[in-house]
C-alpha cells in the first residue's frame, strides 16, 4: 500500500523536487501559481507551457485574417459587438 498525499505533501516530496515536476509560473492576470511540467519531459522534450489567450486577446487579428477592414473592425469594437483586449 502507498499513502495518499495531500497536494502540499506531493509538492514537497523529494522526487517531485528533484525532477522539478511542479514549477512556479507567472500569469499576466492571475499572478504566480504552481503548475505541473508537461509530461513530455520524460522523453527529453521540455515544453514551456504558456497561458491561454485572454478573452478577446486576438479578436482584431482573427477578424483581419477573415478579411474585415480595419475600419469595420474598429466599428465592431466601438459598438460592443466585438471584445478586444
Amino acid at each position: 500500500m502507498a499513502p495518499v498525499l495531500s497536494p502540499e505533501m506531493v509538492r514537497d516530496t523529494e522526487q517531485v523536487a528533484a525532477t522539478e515536476l511542479i514549477r512556479k509560473v507567472a500569469h499576466p492576470d492571475m499572478g504566480e501559481f504552481l503548475q505541473p511540467r508537461a509530461g513530455t519531459n520524460i522523453f527529453g522534450v521540455d515544453l514551456k507551457l504558456t497561458p491561454a489567450p485572454a478573452h478577446g486577446e486576438h479578436s482584431k487579428e482573427i477578424l483581419k485574417a477573415l478579411g474585415h477592414s480595419t475600419g469595420e473592425i474598429n466599428r465592431l469594437v466601438q459598438s460592443g459587438i466585438v471584445i478586444c483586449r
